[in-house]
């Protein structure tokens, strides 16, 4: 009878893990304003300005569903007489109040003239992925909540997790990115009390991004046409847009979609307006179903805030040189 018990309790956990893979582990959480959040992107781009640089990006998908939340806080650096960019990043995944997930990453990227119009960036992430449960939280089939303990070995489990990435920018024009994410098959999860194991492998995740810069009225409007190609998995993913500058305003609007896919082929459109002044950036997105989901899921909300910390030898024509790609 007890044996019973816990078969179907340990069941009901599985499921809830089952549930949770599918919504969130066939791919990684992601980002609308994916340049928002450079280092989470590809750590090539890490210190890619001449100044030190904080990033703040939250992302609520789905609040009809009840929010699948997604956190990111990092720093970055330039140090030009090593001609390398150090950072560090920090991304939780709270998809309910049971299971949190984080990203915690040291990165370092080294810049190499290649010719007089290309430059190119190496980059290398290293941190641990960590799971976590909130025991207290977890609901059982009977309706009782905290019934969860006596059914893991651990609460907390700690994998470490690699990621590279290479940039190049063109003629200060053209930019394109790859990254190659957990090639060292990190693990997700954790173990249950009779020595079974609820963890699994996150996938390979290749990333493929870029664009280009074109004035379209001197100095005073910038459009940048851009893509990011996602592959993790059996999940691939396109996102085609463009951003447009206008001084201290960004205007912009991508189709995002999943590729060779005939079932749950979910389609967003995601429309971005950001503002800069002096040393700050803040831009909302907001994504809207165009297939593959219910309009009851209400979409996601984004939002990102940047400072960069300008120093005395600040020269504002030099630094703008030195951002080769979008900010939002």
């Amino acid at each position: 009878m007890f044996r019973e018990i816990f078969l179907m309790k340990k069941l009901s956990i599985a499921l809830i893990f089952g549930v949770f893979c599918v919504l969130g582990y066939s791919q990684d959480p992601a980002f609308s304003q994916f340049y928002a959040s450079p280092l989470y992107l590809n750590p090539a781009l890490t210190g890619n300005t001449e100044f030190a640089r904080v990033g703040l990006h939250y992302r609520n998908q789905w609040p009809g569903m009840g929010g699948f939340n997604t956190y990111s806080v990092s720093y970055d650096q330039n140090v030009s007489s090593l001609n390398s960019g150090f950072g560090a990043n920090l991304v939780a995944y709270t998809p309910d109040n049971v299971m949190s997930y984080y990203y915690a990453r040291l990165l370092y990227a080294y810049s190499v003239r290649l010719s007089n119009d290309v430059n190119m960036r190496a980059g290398l992430s290293a941190g641990v992925n960590i799971s976590d449960i909130n025991l207290a939280n977890m609901v059982l089939p009977d309706g009782n909540f905290g019934g969860g303990n006596g059914l893991f070995v651990e609460t907390q489990s700690y994998s470490p997790d690699f990621s590279l990435g290479l940039y190049f920018d063109f003629v200060e024009k053209y930019f394109l990115g790859f990254c190659v994410a957990h090639f060292a098959s990190p693990k997700i999860g954790v173990n249950f009390a009779d020595n079974t194991s609820s963890e699994d492998l996150i996938p390979v995740k290749y990333t493929l991004h870029g664009g280009m810069n074109f004035n379209v009225a001197g100095d005073d409007v910038v459009m940048s046409p851009n893509f990011l190609y996602l592959h993790q998995g059996n999940f691939d993913q396109v996102n085609l847009g463009l951003y447009t500058y206008m001084k201290w305003l960004t205007i912009g609007a991508w189709y995002k979609g999943n590729l060779w896919s005939d079932r749950n082929n979910i389609q967003t459109l995601e429309l971005l307006v950001g503002l800069s002044f002096n040393n700050v950036r803040i831009g909302y997105s907001y994504d809207f179903s165009l297939g593959g989901l219910n309009v009851s899921t209400k979409g996601a909300h984004e939002i990102s805030l940047a400072f960069d910390i300008v120093g005395d030898g600040y020269n504002k024509k030099r630094v703008i040189g030195a951002i080769k790609s979008p900010v939002f």
